[in-house]
């Protein structure tokens, strides 16, 4: 969930996984969420979609430019490989400091690794 109804099951899994072990707990709505999960998560999700809509459509919220970008992710799909430096960068620019850009499009563009990583050029 994103929105702020879902924060005390949210709270609770997270505690729970914390409790079996998690050293880490990343949450992964896919948007920016109700400020609140940032509190839970170690590594929050924010942008999980088609390049398209992250070049047209993409907007960040003030609390999200707050934040220390490792706390940030964005996973871009559907990047013409071409561009996959020009992602890269923009996630930078974004505020994501943890991020994956990749070629492959729906039902799986996470199946391989990434054929661009960051620091890295084609």
């Amino acid at each position: 969930p994103a929105d702020r109804t879902g924060l005390p099951f949210v709270r609770q899994a997270a505690r729970a996984a914390r409790r079996a072990g998690a050293a880490t707990v990343v949450l992964n709505p896919g948007v920016h969420p109700a400020p609140g999960y940032l509190r839970i998560a170690d590594l929050l999700v924010t942008f999980e979609g088609h390049w398209d809509t992250y070049v047209s459509a993409f907007t960040r919220p003030g609390w999200a430019d707050r934040q220390p970008p490792e706390r940030l992710c964005h996973l871009v799909y559907g990047v013409p490989g071409a561009l996959l430096p020009l992602a890269l960068r923009t996630a930078g620019d974004r505020g994501a400091g943890v991020y994956c850009v990749v070629e492959r499009e729906l039902p799986n563009p996470w199946a391989a690794l990434p054929p661009v990583l960051p620091g890295k050029t084609p």
